[in-house]
């Protein structure tokens, strides 16, 4: 990281989430080191590690504040937030969210700014996303909206960059892992809403950002690699998938569209159950937490 300034450039928090893994947090903070922003600062928070990690990073970067949560499980909006608020308490005028798992490109977070810059309406910024272990293939690179379910599509995930996915282009969706929200969306919008807990939250706040007034800007310039989790396939994560997914139909649609979203949840849960895809055998694999997860996610709170 650059700590001359060259000017006034707005100053950007990265916000850093972390939870055990020391290895990948290290190499995802060497990548934030090393880019050419020149006023950009960084926060780790701890998400309730179980091993010595937080005290690991402390002893490499003394100089990078941590924020230790206490025992928070997996609520990873809870820990975005935390991460906001101390941003914004110390004037940012940008957050870059990051999850440890990715490394960035040295100049991802100054196209990020520009394109924010450039235009007022734009609240937030998402760059071209690659498959960390398949460096060249793309893992998202910005989402259109399914208008009935909320799915993403045109994200052009499993492609090697051509002409069509290199355009700048306002998108419908972002991913939490890496993306750039400005000072005065958050100020209007508010933060994640934490009863997503996990999955759906950056679906959420995609969405209301747009509800909000703003733009979401896809940037092809700007790189980063994610180490793509295979580690949710398990009866907890299901549950919390499932619940999460009815939260953000009952949140966001009504009369005939939410009831034919929750009769559509059900039906796929069933379908899947016996017809699995292979690149998601979860619904296969855990149909009883699939299943809570939606009954909770429809009798926790009349209206979320």
């Amino acid at each position: 990281m650059n700590n001359n300034s060259q000017g006034n450039r707005p100053l950007v928090y990265a916000v850093i989430t972390h939870w055990n893994s020391l290895d990948d947090t290290t190499e995802c903070l060497e990548t934030v080191l090393a880019s050419d922003y020149p006023d950009l600062k960084i926060i780790i928070v701890d998400n309730g590690s179980t091993d010595d990690s937080p005290e690991k990073l402390a002893q490499i970067y003394p100089t990078v504040p941590q924020i230790n949560i206490g025992d928070n499980g997996v609520a990873i909006t809870e820990a975005y937030n935390t991460g906001i608020e101390y941003s914004l308490t110390r004037g940012a005028d940008y957050i870059l969210m990051l999850n440890n798992d990715i490394v960035i490109d040295p100049q991802m977070v100054t196209l990020l700014v520009d394109a924010s810059e450039a235009n007022p309406t734009i609240g937030v910024v998402t760059p071209k996303i690659y498959y960390y272990d398949r460096p060249e293939i793309i893992w998202f690179a910005g989402g259109l909206r399914s208008r009935f379910d909320f799915g993403a599509y045109a994200t052009h995930e499993g492609e090697s960059d051509t002409p069509s996915n290199s355009v700048a282009r306002e998108v419908d969706y972002a991913w939490a892992c890496g993306m750039l929200m400005s000072r005065s969306l958050l100020e209007k919008m508010g933060l994640f809403d934490p009863r997503f807990y996990l999955y759906y939250d950056d679906v959420d706040t995609s969405y209301r950002a747009q509800q909000a007034g703003y733009k979401l800007w896809y940037v092809p310039e700007a790189k980063m690699w994610h180490k793509v989790s295979h580690s949710t396939g398990s009866a907890q994560f299901t549950y919390i998938w499932a619940r999460s997914k009815m939260r953000l139909y009952r949140k966001h649609t009504r009369g005939f569209h939410q009831t034919s979203l929750i009769l559509y949840a059900f039906l796929h849960g069933a379908i899947r159950a016996i017809f699995p895809r292979q690149n998601n055998m979860r619904i296969h694999t855990y149909p009883r937490a699939y299943l809570r997860g939606l009954l909770n996610g429809l009798k926790t709170e009349s209206r979320i």
